[in-house]
């Protein structure tokens, strides 16, 4: 286990406060919003300046009731802090590459907390949002993004892993709508996950980038199995405990995946039998509908299963036991025995009630 020291930090906090625009940072904020916490309205002034001459060189003062967008457009002319970073690492050779440091811009605030995540996952601690402000308008002005150790449990005799770290980033709001780290303060009072195992123990980095979902959506269309496609995970990764997410996150990920598929997927499924039935192959399928013209039957079978039925179709029986897991939804199957006193299958029907009708 190791500890993470420094600190850096800006004056600024509360309704109407002001804020301090330090030269050491490489990016200026241009004008500093306004927020309070919970209703309540403080003021704090940076220890660099006179925090009784609110007029002093430096000082801005935040708008508590602006209105705005969402999130800043991006530019082409303007590169996203990630993309810096790398590029920084790459030259300097430092160890940790993604670096906050207070004054720098972000697009949205999606970026901004990506990129503290990052920072939290090279170093070894969880994140969370804290408080954060909202004007009458509608329009988001601050927001802090805190260890997840931040505050302290209320029994005394309890395992809470809440050390009351003060470890933070507060973000407030540009002129043009984007978000930019106002206070950075990166020191930690408890021990830092030193291997993956711990890192992805944190509920912030339980998180499965772009990429590695659509390589397990692809894996799960091809009906890879759970198991199965988290081996390929730590495959890619190298070993299991290198997987940034555990299985249960994969789970989560999968049954998500299962959903988006399941939209419109009456539709698919008719359309694909309609396809099937057009190529002459012996194939036939029928639909049965109920008085709002919903799917309440569907019933489909091959060309073998028809030339069974003509040859051994004088015993029948009509099984319903199996279920489909995810629509909840009866599978008949029409089961005969041919002249081996072997099982063949006559045909299928999805239902919706197990009724005579």
């Amino acid at each position: 286990m190791n500890q993470s020291g420094g600190t850096t930090s800006a004056g600024g906090d509360g309704g109407g406060s002001v804020g301090l625009d330090s030269d050491e940072n490489k990016t200026q904020a241009n004008v500093l919003q306004g927020d309070t916490v919970q209703g309540e309205s403080k003021v704090q002034a940076s220890p660099n300046l006179d925090e009784h001459d609110v007029n002093s060189e430096g000082w801005t003062r935040r708008e508590r009731n602006r209105q705005g967008a969402a999130f800043r457009k991006p530019c082409s002319d303007r590169c996203i802090q990630m993309e810096i970073a790398l590029g920084n690492a790459g030259k300097i050779g430092q160890e940790v590459v993604f670096q906050p440091f207070k004054g720098m811009e972000f697009d949205s605030e999606k970026d901004a907390f990506e990129f503290f995540n990052a920072y939290s996952w090279e170093i070894g601690f969880g994140i969370k949002h804290g408080n954060k402000y909202i004007n009458k308008h509608g329009f988001k002005t601050k927001q802090d993004l805190l260890c997840s150790c931040e505050g302290t449990h209320k029994k005394f005799n309890s395992r809470s892993s809440r050390t009351n770290c003060p470890a933070m980033v507060r973000l407030l709001r540009t002129n043009d709508d984007g978000w930019y780290y106002a206070e950075v303060v990166l020191e930690h009072n408890h021990e830092l996950a030193d291997n993956v195992g711990e890192r992805k123990l944190w509920k912030c980095h339980k998180y499965v980038d772009a990429s590695m979902k659509d390589i397990v959506r692809h894996l799960r269309s091809n009906n890879v199995s759970l198991t199965k496609v988290y081996g390929v995970m730590a495959d890619i990764h190298g070993s299991h405990n290198d997987v940034p997410f555990r299985k249960r996150s994969l789970k989560s990920m999968c049954a998500s995946i299962a959903q988006e598929c399941s939209q419109d997927d009456i539709n698919k499924t008719l359309a694909l039998f309609t396809s099937m039935q057009a190529e002459g192959t012996g194939f036939f399928f029928a639909v049965k509908k109920d008085e709002q013209r919903r799917v309440s039957g569907l019933f489909w079978c091959h060309q073998k299963s028809r030339a069974d039925y003509s040859f051994f179709g004088d015993a029948m029986t009509f099984d319903t036991t199996y279920k489909s897991n995810l629509y909840e939804m009866p599978v008949g199957l029409f089961v005969g025995v041919n002249n081996h006193y072997q099982c063949c299958l006559f045909g299928c029907v999805f239902l919706r009630e197990e009724t005579v009708e």
